[in-house]
């Protein structure tokens, strides 16, 4: 399967149950950053699914550097802020140096400005509160 042929299977994936996840979640054989983004809008489109703890798809993108994982993280978010990308940018942003944090912290506190429900702002408060302690 090429990387357009797994684009499009995430892109039309209707998660309904663990089998679903478990089919996405098999044509996760190589590190490509072109699987970043759609993968990032199936947390997107189905934002109280369990994905794991974190569960395979957020460790697979994890695995990208930096300069690339962050930007599409940090867009995500601002698109739809999900229980999942939340806890992404709350662990990215503990693997950084302190001076490295605002953009991250500027993203966490435009999220608070959001229509989200309040499970998702507790969360979003937590993180906020976790980041701004170091």
């Amino acid at each position: 399967m090429n990387v357009n042929e797994i684009i499009s299977k995430i892109n039309k994936m209707n998660l309904q149950s663990e089998e679903d996840l478990q089919e996405v979640e098999s044509v996760l054989t190589e590190m490509d950053d072109a699987l970043i983004e759609p993968l990032f809008r199936l947390l997107e489109r189905y934002p109280h699914f369990n994905f794991g703890n974190p569960g395979r798809i957020i460790h697979y993108l994890e695995k990208f550097d930096n300069n690339t994982y962050a930007p599409l993280l940090y867009a995500s978010i601002r698109r739809v802020p999900t229980e999942y990308n939340i806890w992404m940018l709350n662990r990215f942003l503990n693997s950084l140096d302190t001076s490295e944090k605002s953009e991250g912290i500027v993203i966490l506190e435009e999220t608070l400005k959001k229509d989200i429900d309040e499970g998702l702002r507790e969360w979003v408060n937590e993180c906020l509160d976790e980041q701004k302690e170091e």
